[in-house]
């Protein structure tokens, strides 16, 4: 075997590495890519959007409409067909079991609403981004859609209470994730898979809220999955392109139309909403006003990512005339990319349809002579127009350019850097108009009423007799959930069908003395030294001065009582209603519920002679 002798190493050479130490090459910063690059500046633009929303629902409070539906689930069972489903103007099973939970949780609070909003958002953001990714791919051109989603002001509205956002934002992701689907089974050519996978979210979606089963509604999502499909096919060469939609998703348009009518025989109301009768209905200008309030007050100025200022009553902006200046910028920018892009205009048309047609089916349904255009119509029942815009603006950025049109005065860098510019002074716009919105609004007087109130009814001496709670909390409309048993009952408040010392709840929330007013005082007795005589178990009538509504009315009996004991007493032929009277000169006051133009008196206690001086039906009211 040969050896192997190393080389001596020169002395100046060890001295001079004994004596100095090498500091190593650096290694090369790893850059990103550009899709990299995209994916991180749309999960800051998402992170951002969901810290923005998220400080909107934590100011919100509990509206009129969570707290029927949170009364309800604490005094029904929650999976019986009177809770779930209500009235034949109402199906939202899974808003209405979602509501419950999170109340129970922590009842008469808003955060879990809040925290839970904000997953919810998240969810509908994941289903978006997903279908602007399979529209546009990961490119820098996906972050104006995406961004006009995010921050449009045209959905705060929705997010403002828990009811609206519960029925919205799971509305909005079903129809993300349905269109999705519609893309992914066209290139994947997993049909049933996708087929599957978009009907259980169109099933889930509509379970979520009532305004999605109204017949044009249900056929949205179906509708726009269909037309995103057909549109990028056009794009794609197909020269057949809506044979070829039906034909490649008819696994999907199926199992759509087969949940469908499903959830119309389910619920009976999915139906056109209602027109109101011909003696109440609005005129043919107000109609038209109503509908041009919506586009230029409503939905224009949000979709450009205003306004800048917001009325301090409803959810309507404040258009300064610059409007009309963008109007206008739009309109020649909406102009330029139709003549631009193959199909662009078809595109543009599509989407005004969708919006007039979102704006006439609410004209029709709500609009009457006692309505006012503006009162008539409200921002929330129009946020899924903000990702149809969005999708439509997707579709005309992939639109192939036509030909003769290629040489424009922007390269693809240029391009690339006005989409990002375009993308922040939209998304700087909107965060300017989201805080004028928080400043129009002021959550803090109901959430101290709910607070003070809570804390005196549990707090009371006896329980308190039932009653309306105030109308700006709960609109006596929705009676009998108006009242301090359904209001309160997630909290446990237990109230009194009878008192003799009537207690109501003022405008700050505390219990203050009460009377009853505004009601229907009772005819004089035939004995004049007692009135209307009640027999120890008899019965008598005791008629009113005019006949009494179908409602929930206060009773107040003025009587003198030989002896300690109890009364049935009933209004027409309403369920009646037992308490306690004293021996004595006294007053006892009811609860009942019913119509007619008499009470009835029975006498429950053996040898107990009464006499009724006089009656009062009417409501509790703070008797200062």
């Amino acid at each position: 075997m040969t050896e192997v002798v190393e080389a001596p190493t020169a002395p100046h050479v060890v001295a001079e590495t004994q004596g100095s130490t090498r500091s190593p090459e650096p290694r090369p910063r790893r850059r990103l890519s550009p899709s990299h690059r995209v994916q991180l500046a749309a999960a800051v633009l998402i992170v951002g959007q969901l810290l923005v929303r998220g400080w909107i629902a934590l100011a919100g409070a509990l509206s009129q409409d969570d707290l029927v539906v949170a009364g309800r689930s604490a005094r029904l069972p929650l999976f019986s067909a009177e809770f779930l489903f209500p009235d034949a103007d109402r199906f939202a099973p899974l808003a209405d079991l979602l509501t419950a939970a999170l109340t129970r949780m922590a009842p008469l609070e808003y955060w879990p609403m809040a925290a839970a909003l904000v997953v919810l958002q998240a969810l509908a953001l994941l289903a978006v981004l997903r279908l602007l990714r399979l529209l546009l791919g990961d490119r820098p051109v996906l972050l104006l859609p995406l961004a006009l989603y995010l921050f449009s002001p045209l959905s705060l509205a929705a997010f403002d209470n828990w009811s609206a956002a519960v029925t919205a934002v799971p509305f909005q992701a079903g129809l993300a994730w349905v269109c999705g689907d519609a893309l992914a089974l066209h290139r994947t050519g997993r049909r049933i898979r996708y087929a599957v996978s978009g009907t259980l979210a169109f099933g889930i979606a509509l379970s979520f809220g009532e305004q999605a089963v109204v017949i044009p509604a249900v056929a949205a999502i179906p509708v726009v999955a269909f037309t995103v499909l057909a549109v990028v096919l056009r794009q794609s060469g197909e020269t057949t392109p809506v044979l070829a939609t039906a034909r490649r998703g008819l696994w999907l348009w199926i199992g759509l139309a087969a949940t469908s009518a499903a959830l119309v025989w389910r619920s009976g109301s999915a139906v056109l909403p209602r027109t109101v009768p011909d003696d109440q209905s609005g005129t043919l200008a107000t109609a038209v006003d109503a509908v041009g309030t919506t586009l230029t007050d409503g939905i224009l100025p949000a979709l450009l990512g205003g306004p800048l200022f917001w009325r301090d009553f409803g959810t309507w902006a404040d258009p300064p005339t610059a409007l009309v200046a963008a109007a206008v910028v739009v309109v020649a920018v909406a102009g330029w990319l139709a003549r631009r892009r193959e199909g662009g205009g078809l595109v543009w048309l599509l989407l005004a349809g969708y919006i007039l047609l979102s704006v006439l089916v609410l004209v029709v349904g709500r609009l009457t002579s006692g309505a006012t255009a503006e009162f008539a119509l409200d921002l929330r029942s129009f946020a899924d127009i903000a990702l149809v815009t969005a999708i439509a603006v997707a579709l005309l950025v992939r639109a192939p350019v036509r030909d003769g049109t290629r040489t424009g005065f922007l390269d693809r860098t240029e391009r690339r850097d006005a989409a990002v510019l375009l993308t922040i002074f939209f998304v700087g716009l909107s965060l300017w108009s989201t805080a004028s919105y928080d400043q129009t609004r002021n959550t803090q007087p109901a959430r101290d009423y709910l607070a003070t109130a809570q804390r005196s009814l549990l707090t009371a001496e006896a329980p308190v007799l039932d009653h309306a709670v105030a109308s700006s909390v709960v609109w006596g409309l929705s009676a009998p959930y108006n009242r301090v048993s359904w209001v309160f009952a997630p909290a446990g408040v237990r109230t009194s069908a009878s008192t003799d010392d009537p207690k109501v709840l003022g405008a700050g929330g505390h219990l203050v003395d009460a009377r009853v007013a505004g009601g229907y005082a009772s005819v004089p007795g035939p004995e004049p030294a007692c009135g209307h005589r009640v027999r120890p178990l008899g019965t008598t009538d005791v008629p009113l001065a005019d006949p009494a509504g179908e409602a929930d009315w206060t009773v107040q009996l003025n009587y003198l009582a030989g002896s300690d004991g109890w009364i049935l007493v009933s209004l027409g032929s309403g369920e009646g209603e037992v308490a306690p009277v004293r021996k004595g000169v006294n007053a006892v006051y009811l609860s009942l519920r019913g119509e007619g133009d008499r009470l009835r008196v029975s006498g429950e206690t053996p040898g107990m002679a009464l006499c009724i001086d006089r009656a009062m039906v009417g409501v509790l009211e703070a008797a200062d």
